[in-house]
Parts: structure tokens; sequence; C-alpha cells
């Protein structure tokens, strides 16, 4: 009784592997007649040119000219700034959530809520 517990899942899963269909796929395939696909060329035909252009972008992030090192002309400033801080002295607020609960429901400006180090309960 007990062999026959285990020895059936596995020949319910045998069951199914040996009568499953390959999945069929909506796509018909790589339609070369296509104009995007004549002017980009098939996929891995242009192996050479896939690599220079390759090597090309690798060279131009070599080089510190790429936006990651240019300086921003839109810097964003905030528009307020709140500061969190136990000692109601050094901060605006002492808990993080009456931070929160100050702000308007609805805010179209930028807030950076600031929150000195200690423990907030």
């Amino acid at each position: 009784m007990q062999t026959s517990l285990i020895l059936l899942p596995l020949l319910l899963a045998l069951f199914l592997i040996t009568n499953s269909t390959p999945a069929q796929s909506r796509s018909k395939g790589i339609n070369h007649n296509h104009p995007y696909v004549r002017s980009q060329g098939i996929p891995g035909r242009d192996q050479q040119q896939l690599e220079q252009q390759f090597m090309t972008w690798v060279r131009w992030i070599g080089t510190l000219n790429h936006s990651l090192f240019a300086t921003a002309t839109n810097i964003v400033s905030p528009s307020f700034l709140l500061t969190i801080d136990k000692n109601p002295a050094a901060g605006d607020f002492t808990t993080i959530q009456d931070a929160i609960d100050s702000l308007p429901a609805i805010n179209s400006v930028r807030v950076i809520i600031r929150v000195n180090p200690g423990t907030y309960v």
C-alpha cells in the first residue's frame, strides 16, 4: 500500500513527461523580408560589426565624455528641508511622524527630511 503511494506520483510524472508536446509559439520566426531586418542585418550574421560597435561603446564609456561625468545644468534645489532630532533645539521635529504629518496631503514641491542619528520610537 505504501509503495503504491510512492510510485503513483512517479508514474504520473513519467506519463506527463512522455506525453507532453513541445511549446507552441505565436511567432513564426524572423521575417527576413521585413525592412527593419534587411536594414539591420540578420541576427548572428553580422558578428564582426556587432563586436566593433561594442568595442566603440566600451572605448566611449572609458572616457569621461559620457553623461555620468557631465555637470547637471538643471540642478534642483530642495524647497523644504525638515530636520528631525531628539533635541528640540537642534531640529524642526522630534519624531518622524510629526515631520510627515506637517506636510500637506497634496504636495507639489520637493521635500528633504533629514533624520539625525538617534533612536526614534
